[in-house]
């Protein structure tokens, strides 16, 4: 067997057979195995992914083993790097076992994608075209969704975690699609797309058969790998579910019920409407994140990265007026102002930004320059501050659900 950053080799016998062709960063950890099998089927896998596969009939017996040394003594070079946790079996292995063996790295290489962001990216391109009508941008959404449709699982989602160079899942956890469902039933009702209905409701009836019983509404963001269930809730995917079914009331008999039980999910599990009593500061390192400087109400993005993101706010208070609206509650719209003004309080604070969590500013500003200033969430809270005025100049509360 020979490894360079840009493949592994193993000797068939009578050739070098190539099972990893793909570039292996330096400087970086991976875990690499080969399982020889009892039909002499060699597969290798890389970070838990199978790989390529070959036939080999090669037979060493007799002759002297050396790790990361030079082969037969004679041939090749010393490897140059180094290895831990060396391993033979004495049977072959499962894909389920290799990927047992693997602790999962903290995913945040361009060649890994998590499923729903593409159909965010889409909408985006949809809104361009909206405005500027360049037909390029509307065919890049369309070619999004040809690409979820090739991609969907027979059980009606797609995986989580995906690798953009072989195509194959990361992890076995299955996405929760209802970014991708909110993105389908646009093309059908603004633009009159109806060859992606199958997979719409296909998608759907994925959730209502799974996370809509057992509520494990799993976190799916890209900086973070997929959990066991229930480790790492998060609010973002109900509440879009939620938002689905308020608008779409005939396509379950119980919509409504539906989505003001999720969204007393997430409200019970994420916004915090007070000071907590307890300090959280995640390490010293980031003691300006301390719930000590948070600005409330404030909303967690997920169970487990307690932290009051303006996003997650911004999904709230969308949530809200939407509930407000078809059900004419007052309730939500005090809700979802409270959360909204919140924000304007913190922008405030921070001299007319958004930032990105809803913090007192520090002394030296240091931590807000590094730490605060994402685009994309700063894009969202822009968005949701506007619309409790937007919806308060639709009309009567309750309109819509009269309309129907």
């Amino acid at each position: 067997m020979r490894l360079s950053p840009l493949k592994l080799e193993v000797w068939d016998g009578r050739h070098w057979e190539t099972l990893i062709d793909k570039n292996m960063p330096l400087g970086e950890w991976a875990h690499i195995a080969v399982v020889f099998g009892a039909d002499g089927t060699m597969t290798a896998f890389l970070d838990r992914i199978r790989q390529l596969s070959s036939r080999g009939g090669f037979d060493f017996d007799g002759v002297e083993a050396g790790i990361g040394a030079r082969a037969l003594g004679t041939y090749g070079a010393c490897l140059t790097g180094s290895i831990d946790d060396f391993r033979v079996y004495g049977t072959a292995l499962s894909d389920e076992q290799i990927r047992s063996l693997v602790t999962p790295k903290l995913l945040t290489r361009a060649d890994h994608i998590m499923m729903h962001y593409p159909a965010e990216a889409a909408v985006a391109y949809l809104d361009f075209f909206d405005v500027t009508r360049e037909k390029r941008c509307f065919e890049a959404a369309r070619k999004i969704a040809d690409t979820y449709r090739k991609l969907q699982l027979a059980n009606g989602t797609w995986y989580q975690m995906m690798d953009n160079d072989t195509g194959k899942p990361l992890f076995d956890n299955f996405l929760v699609p209802s970014t991708v469902i909110l993105f389908l039933d646009r093309l059908n009702r603004q633009y009159g797309l109806t060859e992606y209905e199958v997979v719409k409701h296909r998608a759907m009836e994925w959730i209502m058969a799974n996370t809509m019983k057992t509520f494990n509404w799993q976190s799916q963001f890209e900086d973070g790998q997929p959990n066991q269930p229930y480790q790492s809730l998060a609010h973002a995917q109900a509440c879009e579910w939620a938002t689905y079914l308020l608008t779409h009331p005939d396509d379950y008999p119980n919509s409504l019920s539906m989505a003001l039980e999720l969204i007393r999910f997430a409200e019970d599990q994420f916004v915090i409407w007070e000071k907590q009593p307890l300090d959280i500061t995640l390490n010293d390192q980031l003691e300006p994140l301390s719930s000590k400087y948070w600005v409330t109400p404030c909303v967690a993005e997920q169970h487990q990265y307690w932290m009051p993101v303006n996003f997650s706010a911004s999904l709230m208070v969308q949530c809200y007026l939407e509930a407000y609206e078809v059900t004419g509650n007052k309730l939500y719209r005090a809700k979802a102002e409270d959360v909204a003004n919140a924000l304007l309080v913190v922008q405030e604070m921070h001299n007319g930004e958004y930032p990105t969590y809803l913090l007192r500013p520090t002394s030296t500003g240091e931590f807000e320059r590094a730490q605060n200033i994402w685009i994309n969430c700063g894009v969202y809270t822009a968005r949701s501050v506007l619309a409790p005025g937007k919806a308060l100049s639709k009309g009567a509360p309750g309109a819509r659900r009269n309309a129907r």
